[in-house]
């Protein structure tokens, strides 16, 4: 997990605190089966497979801007003020996905 959280934003420039939280999450989620056991686990199958399928969606940079509110609160108003569609996205995705144990 630690390697895949450094190469996240390896050779990426002038990112903002919450493009590098995206990138890095995004890194960490793809391999949470793998982080989680990968097995038939509650965690594995109740967590993992849930955050790598999260991963592989567009929603990312919604999440990453409610994951980063508090620290950054009148930047991700904003963001969100001006792509309400991506948090209504985000927001169906969630709904929507099934979380099985």
């Amino acid at each position: 997990m630690p390697m895949a959280v450094a190469t996240a934003t390896d050779n990426k420039k002038d990112l903002t605190p919450v493009d590098s939280l995206e990138l890095q999450l995004t890194s960490v989620f793809k391999i949470a089966g793998t982080i989680t056991g990968g097995s038939d686990t509650f965690v594995s199958k109740y967590f993992g497979e849930y955050f790598v399928a999260l991963a592989g969606t567009d929603n990312m940079p919604a999440f990453a801007r409610l994951m980063s509110l508090s620290a950054y609160k009148d930047d991700n108003l904003k963001w969100f003020k001006d792509n309400d569609s991506k948090l209504t996205a985000l927001s169906n995705w969630i709904a929507n996905t099934k979380r099985e144990f």
